[in-house]
């Protein structure tokens, strides 16, 4: 039999919590006593006086974890059998990640002691409210949110199609609920928290703690700790999706039950359709095509990018022309940097997602003809990996994957026999071969690859 643990988020607590077994378990004491001596205050008289601080986000965050942290020990005492995987609600991923190893105790207080005081200054005198909305589909309460225009009213978590957490002003929130229920909400629960968690008012919040997490001495988990996204409705961002590689990556991500929204330069050009696909006009090499997109992107909240746009001006270089050397590095680079800088705040906020972008082995190897193409697939594999440095604390990885020669419309006419001879496989690459490996780096599983450029030539091009 194998086991997964999942870890509460705030709200969870309540007065009294686990005191029938404070003294048949002493694991109880032992890890409040730690908690106690670095917050020097009487925690457990929080826990069972019907104290009202138990609530405040000051005090709930450290006893959650340090509760959730004694049962971990007193499973682990009695040789129980060790989780296959862990994840947590929000708060709930800090004692994951503890429970696995990941940190130690002191250091876990220390993280969770700055993350609730962030998110205490990030309110500020705001009052503010979380509200969960039962028995609403989320896209009829986002639309009734929006339609209020209030100055602080948001849908900040989906917890399932029937499910929706709510933030807010104190008297937004109550204002919206009479119209929530006339759409169809069955009720409306007010939650037991101080802030509004994972609401845009966090933002502060949230910069300020990674710059902790910069300092904290992390480990490799002894056991794998997933980070809650909402896996059963994947949504991928894929450019360039009407042929070649592109559109091979946008069928099999359809294939694997993924929502996708893909982009070209004139949408009437994708010769295909399915339940699952949308498809915008986006030129990434203008700027106002790239912001008209914006709200594409905010509508539909991607955790998954895939870069893939591109173009070739080829030409010897003493013939190349400027308008040649820049509209390639346009598209090809600062096309990459735009489109990213569009997806990758909301993956901040969501503290998950996968960025890959479709580089080449030109950029690696050069090719005659080509030193504005290899140029940018150069300058595409750099960015990769200074990007993944900066987001790989957040639960973001970043990798390239550079193909070889693929059979595609690009290449007709390219792939010759002398070329085929130089490939170890002695084969040209399909289209699928790409696309399988975007698949793999777009799941969970691939959590621990990141600023990688991997290379799909057959051989090719061997290091």
């Amino acid at each position: 039999m194998a086991f997964s643990f999942l870890f509460p988020g705030q709200g969870a607590q309540y007065s009294g919590m686990f005191k029938e077994h404070f003294q048949e378990f002493p694991e109880f004491q032992e890890t409040l006593a730690i908690g106690e001596e670095f917050y020097k205050e009487d925690l457990k008289s929080i826990i069972f006086t019907e104290d009202p601080r138990l609530n405040d986000t000051y005090y709930t965050q450290p006893l959650l974890m340090l509760m959730s942290y004694s049962l971990f020990q007193i499973w682990k005492k009695h040789n129980c059998p060790m989780p296959k995987v862990a994840a947590g609600h929000s708060l709930g991923e800090v004692p994951a990640f503890l429970c696995a190893g990941g940190f130690n105790v002191k250091d876990a207080l220390r993280f969770i002691k700055f993350r609730a005081t962030f998110m205490i200054e990030s309110k500020g005198d705001t009052k503010t409210k979380m509200s969960a909305v039962l028995g609403l589909d989320s896209e009829s309460i986002k639309k009734i949110l929006a339609d209020k225009k209030a100055k602080f009213l948001e849908a900040v978590n989906l917890n399932s199609p029937l499910q929706t957490v709510i933030a807010g002003n104190t008297d937004d929130i109550e204002a919206v609920k009479n119209e929530l229920a006339d759409k169809g909400a069955k009720r409306v629960i007010d939650l037991a928290v101080s802030v509004p968690s994972h609401s845009s008012l966090m933002n502060i919040a949230s910069t300020k703690l990674k710059l902790v997490l910069d300092e904290l001495n992390l480990v490799k988990p002894s056991f794998p700790v997933n980070y809650l996204i909402n896996m059963a409705n994947k949504k991928v961002i894929v450019t360039g999706g009407n042929r070649g590689i592109g559109k091979g990556i946008v069928q099999s991500l359809l294939e694997h039950g993924y929502e996708v929204l893909a982009t070209c330069r004139n949408a009437s050009n994708f010769d295909f359709s399915h339940e699952n696909l949308s498809v915008a006009n986006l030129d990434i090499s203008d700027d106002a095509s790239v912001e008209a997109f914006r709200i594409s992107v905010e509508e539909f909240e991607p955790n998954i990018l895939i870069n893939n746009a591109g173009i070739t001006k080829d030409n010897l270089f003493l013939r190349m022309s400027a308008d040649d050397w820049n509209e390639v590095i346009n598209t090809n680079l600062n096309g990459v940097f735009k489109i990213t800088k569009l997806v990758v705040k909301g993956m901040l906020k969501r503290r998950w997602g996968r960025i890959i972008n479709i580089s080449s082995i030109s950029g690696s190897m050069g090719n005659p003809g080509q030193t504005n193409y290899s140029a940018s697939k150069a300058g595409v594999d750099a960015f990769t990996r200074s990007l993944a440095k900066e987001l790989g604390s957040r639960n973001i990885t970043v990798n390239s994957i550079a193909p070889g020669f693929i059979e595609t419309d690009m290449t007709e006419g390219v792939l010759d026999q002398e070329i085929i001879d130089k490939i170890p496989l002695k084969r040209a690459g399909r289209v699928e071969d790409v696309a399988s490996l975007v698949n793999f780096l777009s799941t969970e599983e691939s959590n621990y690859i990141t600023g990688q450029t991997l290379v799909v030539d057959g051989g090719l091009f061997m290091k």
